[in-house]
């Protein structure tokens, strides 16, 4: 049967059921149906706060809340829902009208992770005495505990440590924090690594004498970056003579450095403690003015003691306390590390140079003279009695000479005055005499004069005697030590005079008693290593080592010696990481010597 003319339509919907009542023409129907509500996405318990987040990324919010979840929103993803309201830390959510299941909204709430490059945190966290990250981690955060709230060393993983550079980031599991930094250290340096002063002298044994002479003397190594509070002093038991030894240890306050470091240290002598020193000074002159008499005074104090003063030079002299009046005057030692102290000075009028006993005036008269061979003899004839006068000092009195005496007048000099005859005679030259060896064998001493003089004298004794020539008549006058040489003048004899040209030779220094001193030879830089570089890299290297080892030489401080060059190094055989030389420096050394090559 059909239905036809439909009149009525009514529904009626309670709860969730619907009853649908149809009536026709000739029909009457009802149909009853079940419909099911929406699930109100509000009225679940839900967790809504998420946790942290590294990045505001609502798509990502989104899911996080949903896994969150799952168990309790089946069948929802994130495309489910509108994005209605968005706040700092929340956003409002509203699941889209044509879902089958939920309807409603709701909020959803989170914090963003602090990503810690982007804040102003303090990166340079001072010095170590390693690299261990663990440390300088927690040093990092003590120094930022403000910013880095609730952070720990263990919350870090590294990413690199090297260079005195440690990158480290947050671990993942972090939720509050994300991001890495980089933190610049330093390693302290070891005290022992460097080239320190480790032997001095102190004025006396008290333990804050000892670090402060030791941190000024190595000043310039270290650059006033360690002080005395950095330093503890451990002293070791037993001393020979003045010397002890002793351990710096560098206490954890330093910044730079770490370690200890063995000295050997000695009390410093009092220059008053000299035996035999000659402090009656002739220089006086009312007339000078003050720094020319101080520099007379330094001179003459110098040139009168210099061996007993030794290593003493004139830079270590300070002439105070002048009082030209009452003839005196004090020397006090500065800036030494072996001398202290001060010594009284009495001063004397200069020397009247007729009255000094016992001076040679019997001078050979040569055939032609400008007078200057003449007064040269003379002078070096009384050197000994006569320090620091100058043949530029003396002068002939042509008015007052004849031609067999000589009236010679001091001129200008700042220790002698007055005048002196010298007698002329034509002496009888031994200078080819064949009798007198020009060869003599100095064994262990050294060519100072006063060795050749000795050496000379017993070489030829047997024809001296002969000649009634003394041992005070052989006058060394210039001594070429590069070529072995010397010339030897025979001077004050009644009957010869005479110029010999005399080699001599002695038993050598061994150059490995400086192989402590020469150790090494630094060649970085240079593209080829050949006998010519090393010859002038160790002369540039050790030219002034050289220089100070002329005062070790003679046993006193010289104001000038021969330069050392590359002519004066030969090189003997070079290998891969050391070369082999020979030092032909004043003929004053023998064997050869190894040193290290820096490359």
């Amino acid at each position: 049967m059909k239905l036809k003319g439909l009149l009525t339509k009514k529904i009626i919907i309670a709860a969730s059921s619907g009853v649908v009542t149809i009536s026709g023409a000739t029909t009457t129907g009802v149909l009853v149906s079940k419909i099911k509500s929406k699930t109100d996405i509000s009225k679940i318990e839900l967790k809504t706060d998420i946790g942290s987040i590294k990045e505001k990324n609502n798509n990502l919010i989104i899911q996080k809340f949903i896994d969150i979840n799952k168990d309790k929103l089946t069948e929802l993803n994130k495309d489910d829902f509108d994005l209605k309201e968005e706040n700092t830390n929340s956003i409002v959510l509203e699941v889209k009208k044509d879902n089958q299941k939920y309807k409603g909204e709701i909020i959803i709430n989170f914090k963003l992770t602090i990503d810690i490059s982007t804040l102003d945190l303090d990166i340079n966290v001072g010095s170590f005495n390693s690299d261990d990250a663990s440390v300088i981690i927690q040093k990092f955060i003590d120094i930022n505990k403000d910013k880095l709230t609730g952070l720990n060393k263990d919350d870090f993983e590294i990413l690199s440590n090297e260079n005195e550079l440690l990158i480290i980031k947050v671990k993942d599991s972090i939720d509050e924090w994300s991001g890495q930094v980089l933190i610049n250290f330093d390693i302290k340096t070891h005290i022992q690594s460097i080239g320190l002063f480790k032997n001095f002298a102190v004025d006396n044994d008290e333990d804050q004498e000892i670090i402060t002479t030791f941190l000024r003397i190595n000043n310039k190594v270290l650059q006033n970056d360690l002080t005395k509070d950095d330093l503890e002093i451990k002293k070791i038991p037993g001393r020979v003579d003045d010397s002890a030894k002793a351990i710096l240890k560098v206490k954890d306050s330093s910044n730079k450095y770490q370690g200890e470091i063995e000295i050997l240290y000695r009390i410093r002598k009092d220059i008053n403690m000299i035996e035999g020193l000659k402090t009656e000074l002739f220089c006086l002159d009312p007339n000078a003015d003050k720094e020319a008499m101080k520099f007379s005074i330094k001179k003459l104090f110098f040139e009168l003691n210099k061996e007993k003063i030794y290593p003493l030079d004139t830079s270590n002299l300070d002439v105070v306390n002048l009082n030209i009046k009452e003839r005196k005057v004090s020397i006090k030692v500065i800036n030494s590390e072996e001398f202290k102290g001060q010594v009284e000075i009495t001063l004397q009028d200069k020397l009247d140079i007729s009255k000094i006993s016992s001076l040679i005036t019997t001078i050979n008269k040569y055939s032609t003279s400008t007078g200057n061979f003449e007064i040269k003899d003379f002078i070096n004839a009384n050197k000994d009695k006569l320090p620091l006068l100058l043949v530029e000092d003396l002068k002939k009195v042509e008015k007052e000479s004849t031609k067999d005496k000589w009236v010679i007048e001091v001129k200008n000099s700042r220790y002698y005055q007055g005048r002196i005859t010298i007698n002329l005679k034509k002496l009888t030259d031994i200078s080819n005499n064949e009798n007198i060896k020009r060869s003599i064998d100095l064994k262990d001493a050294k060519p100072f004069e006063n060795n050749i003089t000795e050496t000379f004298y017993q070489t030829n004794k047997s024809e001296f005697d002969k000649l009634e020539i003394k041992k005070e008549n052989i006058k060394p006058s210039t001594i070429i030590f590069k070529r072995e040489e010397v010339t030897i003048q025979i001077l004050g004899s009644d009957a010869y005079y005479a110029s010999f040209k005399v080699n001599y030779k002695f038993n050598r220094i061994d150059i490995n008693t400086l192989s402590s001193r020469i150790r090494a030879l630094n060649l970085r830089g240079k593209e080829e290593i050949n006998e010519e570089v090393i010859k002038q890299a160790f002369a540039q290297q050790y030219r002034n080592f050289f220089f100070k080892y002329n005062w070790e030489f003679f046993g006193y401080a010289v104001s000038s010696a021969t330069t050392f060059t590359q002519d004066d190094v030969k090189v003997i055989k070079i290998d891969d990481n050391s070369v082999e030389v020979e030092i032909l420096y004043e003929s004053w050394f023998k064997n050869t010597l190894k040193l290290k090559l820096i490359k």
